[in-house]
């Protein structure tokens, strides 16, 4: 999981944890360090899991696409002889 990185350039909406940091930053006291902290945590846990969902989706899409073509291909072996034959029918009429 990769984290936006703070450069001198970026706003708060290019870099969703700079509030978060600075808070952390000027906390007084570890128990709000350690509230801050658990907040932090909890945006990072929703960032890596809609990623983790993202690449489910993208992975599941994939699966259905290598399916399909596994069907097709098992279909073409079941008429390989079919196939064979109408192909070399039309060559030898001239309409390749």
């Amino acid at each position: 999981l990769k984290t936006p990185k703070a450069t001198s350039g970026n706003s708060d909406s290019e870099d969703p944890f700079h509030a978060i940091r600075s808070r952390y930053g000027s906390a007084q006291s570890k128990e709000q360090r350690k509230e801050i902290l658990k907040e932090l945590k909890s945006k990072v846990a929703k960032e890596f899991d809609a990623k983790l969902q993202s690449r489910q989706k993208e992975l599941d899409e994939l699966e259905s696409k290598i399916a399909t073509a596994r069907n097709k291909l098992i279909e073409r072996k079941a008429t390989r002889d079919s196939i064979i034959e109408k192909r070399a029918n039309k060559i030898l009429k001239g309409n390749q």
